[in-house]
């Protein structure tokens, strides 16, 4: 599970979401979330090719949130779902779970812990 609260969000008052084409390039074209892509790909499929080896794997599951569940999250995951095909690596890829984190949920979870 990855929190993508800390990237910047360049959409905030973009009624679209963040698969939507033009909000997902302009999502991740900015900078801070292009390095942080570059990042995560590299780990991931890193971790793809670890889980079909040592446990012969066939699904990754990964989960990305940030507070609306509608921009970054949505554009993020489905940028590391491209790279995931275009590698290979997503070739039998079966499900690709987002999880996002709405702010009904937040709010429970924060009053669970006070």
């Amino acid at each position: 599970m990855t929190d993508v609260r800390f990237l910047p969000d360049p959409c905030q008052n973009i009624p679209k979401p963040g698969d939507d084409e033009e909000v997902y390039q302009k999502i991740i074209n900015q900078p801070e979330i292009s390095r942080f892509l570059a990042l995560e790909t590299v780990i991931v499929i890193n971790q793809r090719a670890q889980y079909v080896h040592v446990a012969d794997f066939s699904t990754l599951e990964l989960n990305y949130f940030c507070y609306a569940g509608y921009h970054r999250s949505v554009a993020v995951a489905r940028y590391i779902h491209e790279k995931l095909k275009e590698t290979g690596r997503g070739k039998n890829l079966g499900q690709l779970e987002l999880v996002h984190l709405t702010k009904d949920i937040r709010q429970a979870e924060l009053n669970t812990l006070s």
